[in-house]
Order: structure tokens, then C-alpha cells, then sequence
């Protein structure tokens, strides 16, 4: 981890005083197993080469220090001033005035989110108590760690959306009634989703958040086609759920051999030696088991039992035009029934 310290004016006492407690105050945390400090190893340096503290003397003392490629102290042992170059950022042009400077801490950063969250808060916290104008914390592992703490309100807040839009979407196309099925078939899969990431401890991060984003459009793909099916059944109106089991056994199929292609699709991700890799597959593979699970089990029994079902396509009184227009389209029909005879018996040659 980096603390750089920037804008400072390193020839006032106050300055190096602040140097020195920031050093101390990150020593005395608990996760922190060390500290680097270029200037801890520069005033030992002044000190056994016995030159004085002089604010005068700061830089002078500061470039020879700077230059030395090995340097053996009493209390540190051997050291290398060199390498405290990549710490220090002079200002531009004559290179004369100090401008940044950094120290390296080593620090154990916790597996767990909540945990890593809490050392990032308390290691700003830290460098915000010194009084620095202008000063920050900076470690790899603690990268994303702003991005971990609203991650649950990222996350709800885009799949309630994309909830909304599917929900609306499908009331422009099928019943609402199955628009309403179709959404609490797309919140079961992504609540089970979630439910198999806590048990194979994967991470709720970025990368997951991706997967039950892309959940909402592969659920709706497993029981969408169901529903299709059943709209567009030609049994008996009134009879749900025969009408359900034909369009599970005439949709369903295709729909089962879909989610098995993509299962034997991702199944080599299992094997990759990359993490982000094998938490894809684990996601992927929650989805097609999910998926098939509600599409194929949970909708249609749903539908079978609610009978919350519109009328199939094909019929007559679905187009509003009642019994009245059935008895037209009869007549139409057998019109059509009595000009087909007649077209189809020659007449009778007249004697």
C-alpha cells in the first residue's frame, strides 16, 4: 500500500513532525506488517553521519542521501538511499523543490468483503487524522473496495429495473397474468442464483453482477417459449391444463435441449486455473439449472393450477368478435362446404 503525501513543505518542522506520526500511527495498526519510510531512513542517516536537522540544509543533505547506491546503518542494517528515488517527486524545471513523497506499507488484506471494506475506512481514516491538506492511501488491494461497498444497492437497483422492463415488455405480447408469472419465474431464478453463490462462496462483485444481469434475459428465454406455446395451443379454451401439457411436451423439449447445449457449452470452464473463469461457469451453471427448473417445472404448474391463461390465438372470440361472428364464420364455412360439392358433381345432362 502507498501513502503519498502531496504539496507539503518539507523544510517546516510541522512537516517532518507529520512525516514522523504517519509512519508511527500506520505501524500501530493491527493489518499493517510494516513500513517503508524513505524520510525514518534519511534522518538516521543525518544522524550516524552526524549531520545536524537543519531546515536550511534539507535538500543539500537530501541529494547526497539520494546518491548513495549502499549505505550500512547501526539500527537498520544495510540499506540502499537509492531506491528511495521512485518515492520523491520533484517540481519541474529545476528539480530543486520536493512536491510528493511516498511511504510503502505492507498489509494483510482480508479474503472476506466486509472486512477489507473496514480496513480501507480505518487506513484513510488514518491518514486523515494527521492533518495532512492533501494526502491519500493507495493499495491494489483495496482497488475496488469503494465499488464492494454499494455493491448490494448497485445490484438491486439494476435488477428491479430490468425486472420492470421484462414485466412490461412481455405484457405487450402475451396475458398479463403470464407476464406477471414470467417475472416472478425471472426473481426466483436470480434468488436462487444467489442462494447457490453464498453456498460456493463466489464473491458479489463486478463480475457477478454481470452474470445475474445476463440471468434476466436467459430466464425469460427458458419460460417465454412456454408460454408461447400454450397461447397458441389449439385444444380446449377451458382446458388448462391439457393445454399445458401439450405445449410442455411440444416447446419443452427444445427448450431442455437448449439449456443442456449451453450446460456441455461452458462445461470446459469448470476446468480453467483462472478464478474470474470458474466463477463464470458456477454462475452459468446456476442459470441453466434454475432455468429449466422454473420453465419447465414451476411456470407450467403455475399455469396449470392458477389457469391464468389468455386464449389461443386461433380463436374466433379472442379477436372481440363474439358469438355473433362465430355464427358468421359457420355459415362462411359451410358455404364454402356446398360451393365445394357443387363444383365437385358434374351436373346432369338434360335428356
Amino acid at each position: 500500500m502507498d501513502i503519498v503525501v502531496v504539496g507539503a513543505d518539507y523544510t517546516q518542522p510541522a512537516t517532518l513532525e507529520k512525516l514522523r506520526e504517519t509512519a508511527r500511527s500506520y505501524r500501530d495498526d493491527k493489518d499493517v506488517k510494516s513500513v517503508d519510510s524513505w524520510f525514518k531512513t534519511f534522518e538516521t542517516w543525518r544522524s550516524e553521519t552526524g549531520l545536524t536537522n537543519s531546515s536550511a540544509a534539507f535538500y543539500t543533505d537530501l541529494g547526497a542521501f539520494l546518491k548513495l547506491q549502499q549505505y550500512f546503518s547501526k539500527t537498520r542494517g544495510q540499506t540502499q538511499p537509492a531506491k528511495y528515488q521512485a518515492d520523491l517527486s520533484f517540481s519541474r524545471g529545476d528539480g530543486k523543490k520536493l512536491t510528493a513523497s511516498r511511504m510503502q506499507a505492507r498489509v494483510a488484506v482480508p479474503n472476506a468483503v466486509t472486512p477489507r471494506i473496514a480496513v480501507t475506512k480505518r487506513l484513510r481514516d488514518t491518514i486523515k487524522a494527521v492533518g495532512w491538506a492533501d494526502a491519500w492511501v493507495y493499495g491494489y488491494g483495496h482497488l475496488f473496495t469503494d465499488r464492494d461497498e454499494i455493491i448490494v444497492s448497485i445490484i438491486t437497483d439494476n435488477l428491479l429495473i430490468c425486472v420492470l422492463v421484462v414485466t412490461q415488455s412481455m405484457v405487450l405480447f402475451v396475458h398479463p397474468g403470464i407476464a406477471v408469472l414470467i417475472c416472478v419465474c425471472v426473481c426466483g431464478i436470480d434468488g436462487f442464483l444467489l442462494l447457490l453463490m453464498y453456498a460456493w462462496d463466489v464473491p458479489l462483485d463486478g463480475g457477478t453482477f454481470i452474470c445475474l444481469a445476463m440471468a434476466v434475459g436467459l430466464s425469460v428465454d427458458y419460460t417465454v417459449h412456454v408460454a408461447h406455446a400454450v397461447m397458441h395451443s389449439t385444444g380446449d379454451d377451458d382446458d388448462h391444463p391439457q393445454r399445458t401439457r401439450d405445449a410442455v411436451t411440444g416447446m419443452g423439449v427444445a427448450v431442455f435441449q437448449g439449456g443442456i447445449s449451453t450446460f456441455f457449452g461452458i462445461s470446459l470452464l469448470a476446468f480453467s486455473h483462472s478464478g474470474v473463469f470458474v466463477i463464470f461457469f458456477k454462475m452459468l451453471f446456476g442459470i441453466v439449472l434454475f432455468g429449466l427448473s422454473f420453465g419447465l417445472a414451476f411456470f407450467p404448474a403455475a399455469l396449470r393450477w392458477t389457469g391464468v391463461l389468455c386464449k389461443p390465438s386461433h380463436s374466433i372470440v379472442q379477436r372481440g368478435e363474439g358469438e355473433e361472428g362465430a355464427k358468421k364464420a359457420a355459415e362462411v364455412v359451410m358455404a364454402e362446404v356446398e360451393n365445394g360439392d357443387a363444383i365437385a358433381k358434374p351436373v346432369a345432362a338434360e335428356p
